[in-house]
């Protein structure tokens, strides 16, 4: 069992960064280590994966509670729509993501054919309906970061075509002009992705060892 704390404070924050506020903590009690968090702009909600349980948890923050689990193929890397219609997830050792409508938690699952690696392993919303997606075959394989349109269904493959393959995490900034892609490889490194060109190019790449 692990406890997660400061939750409500990081949702707080998250609200208003450039405010600073002291808040009550809200401590959870879970049954295994979540593979990602997300939390709504509310700071009401929590979402949490866990990739060996197959499932996603929903924390009410008000209360420190879990209020819903849902069944969900070895979920990994989690991502809300920025208005809070739709979590986006992507789901390990099946080259696939699902779109969940979090009204009634239907969803659509994509299978994406130029990933390259099967451990799909996080994914972000750039724009409405259209996310980045990364995959984890670390030292076994090779990936690429892709874009998929949910409206159009088109997918390509981003960042210049280039090999991005160790635990690429996936971090948007506030106005959607640039992603981060963390990448755990020798040497570790972070990508810069300049969400507003047509291809979605790396325009800044940090090797820091």
């Amino acid at each position: 069992m692990i406890l997660i704390g400061l939750v409500a404070s990081l949702a707080i924050a998250s609200e208003a960064a450039a405010e600073t506020k002291i808040v009550d903590t809200t401590v959870v009690a879970l049954d295994g280590l979540p593979s990602d968090l997300e939390i709504d702009s509310a700071g009401n909600l929590a979402y949490l994966s866990f990739r060996d349980q197959d499932k996603i948890i929903v924390v009410d923050l008000s209360v420190g509670m879990v209020v819903a689990e849902h069944f969900m193929p070895k979920p990994v890397g989690l991502s809300l729509s920025a208005d809070g219609t739709y979590l986006y997830v992507a789901l390990y050792e099946s080259t696939s993501i699902a779109r969940v409508t979090l009204s009634d938690w239907s969803s659509t699952t994509v299978v994406l054919a130029e990933l390259g690696d099967p451990r799909t392993y996080d994914v972000a919303e750039v724009a409405p309906g259209v996310v980045l997606v990364t995959a984890d075959p670390y030292s076994s394989g090779s990936a690429h970061v892709v874009r998929y349109n949910f409206a159009t269904a088109a997918e390509d493959v981003v960042a210049g075509g280039g090999v991005i393959r160790a635990h690429p995490r996936i971090f948007v900034d506030d106005d959607r002009r640039y992603a981060y892609i963390g990448e755990a490889f020798s040497p570790a490194s972070l990508y810069k992705i300049d969400l507003s060109s047509t291809n979605m190019d790396i325009v800044a790449e940090d090797d820091h060892g």
